[in-house]
């Protein structure tokens, strides 16, 4: 390309915020390329593995044309002819950061990332700015969970807090009166309960209470939460997030949860099938995949058993956050970081950030990823 076109090339990308985006993923996947590339002579299967690693990296690309498509091969097949030409030595491979640089990068990320209100917004990076309140409770959640005392990072933990009690109506509800009101109301309810754990103060005893309350008054008779108000039909994934909060709650003192939990935990059973996969409603029922909602009974004590083959598929953060509670053993544990380690971004504007490739990155977006991302990676 010559000096004149590249130029326009790169006035392009730098104000076009879907083709920015598109190189910096491009960017990250080659990274991911790089980390898989052999210190000995390459097995057979590794055009299988590259190729693999392509489709599944490249899943948010919904938009690329058939020309974009080809380049993707391209690029695959250059991977694998610079791997068999030039196998590195254990001493030229470039080492993985550790998880405190990873953490800490993504912990600077989602400080700069908070707005001047205290609230962190979706569609800023993203996501659907209707579920603001509930993405500023994962990012308080995973700023809390950090354990640090930087001045930088106790501001941004306290103006997040200050926003969502201005959220909070009297009623004990965060956010806006929505139909799925509970995907805002209890990621903000844990949000406080894991501000209390780090720095108890009175005055959140009072707001914690009442906002589990309200979680106790939306569970339905049979055990689970639904999307409008008790009466509503259940499903497991959005009653993950209630569940997680009462336990919390419990851990704290409240015991008048036992009921409850106790409730929900059988209904969270009562779903799962014959091969130990927990569904959505009802048992066999998995309209957005197996992997989530069977990690959200295995993270909230409603399954012990891990199904066979549940992390051969594909499976998104929300699973691995869950699957992070689950006590899993060591080599599923360094499959999940793994897992985690790969969505990190490397370069450029958004280092240290998560990229936002799941079913839900539509509504969260790269906030919602990053915060997910710490939270699991604390518990792994």
């Amino acid at each position: 390309m010559d000096p004149g076109r590249a130029m326009e090339v790169r006035d392009h990308v730098d104000g076009c915020g879907a083709c920015g985006a598109e190189l910096e993923e491009l960017r990250a996947l080659l990274s991911d390329f790089q980390e898989i590339a052999p210190a000995t002579p390459p097995r057979r299967d590794l055009a299988e593995r590259v190729l693999a690693m392509a489709q599944t990296a490249l899943t948010p690309f919904r938009h690329l044309s058939s020309a974009g498509w080809a380049w993707v091969g391209m690029v695959a097949a250059t991977v694998v002819l610079v791997m068999v030409v030039r196998a590195p030595s254990d001493a030229r491979r470039p080492s993985r950061p550790p998880a405190a640089i990873a953490t800490s990068e993504a912990v600077r990320w989602l400080v700069a990332a908070q707005e001047a209100d205290g609230s962190w917004s979706p569609a800023r990076w993203g996501g659907r700015d209707r579920w603001r309140v509930g993405l500023s409770g994962l990012a308080v959640s995973a700023l809390a969970s950090c354990g640090a005392d930087a001045p930088e990072l106790t501001r941004a933990l306290d103006r997040g807090v200050a926003f969502l009690l201005r959220e909070q109506g009297e009623g004990g509800r965060f956010g806006p009166p929505l139909a799925e009101h509970l995907y805002n109301h209890a990621p903000a309810t844990l949000a406080i309960l894991h501000v209390i754990d780090r720095h108890p103060v009175t005055a959140l005893d009072g707001v914690a209470r009442r906002a589990v309350d309200h979680l106790v008054s939306e569970q339905s008779a049979s055990g689970g939460w639904g999307y409008g108000n008790a009466a509503d039909a259940p499903n497991s994934v959005i009653s993950a997030w209630p569940l997680e909060a009462l336990l919390l709650a419990r851990a704290h003192g409240r015991g008048d949860l036992d009921l409850a939990i106790d409730t929900a935990r059988n209904w969270l059973r009562s779903l799962v099938d014959g091969r130990g996969r927990l569904g959505y409603d009802r048992p066999g029922a998995f309209p957005h995949g197996a992997a989530t909602p069977t990690a959200v009974g295995l993270g909230l004590g409603a399954s012990s058993e891990w199904p066979p083959g549940l992390l051969d598929g594909d499976y998104d953060l929300l699973a691995v956050y869950f699957m992070s509670g689950a006590s899993p053993d060591d080599a599923t544990r360094e499959r999940l970081r793994r897992r985690v380690a790969a969505l990190q971004v490397r370069t450029g504007s958004h280092a240290g950030s998560f990229r936002s490739a799941d079913q839900w990155a539509r509504d969260g977006g790269r906030v919602y990823a990053t915060a997910l991302a710490l939270l699991a990676w604390h518990r792994l």
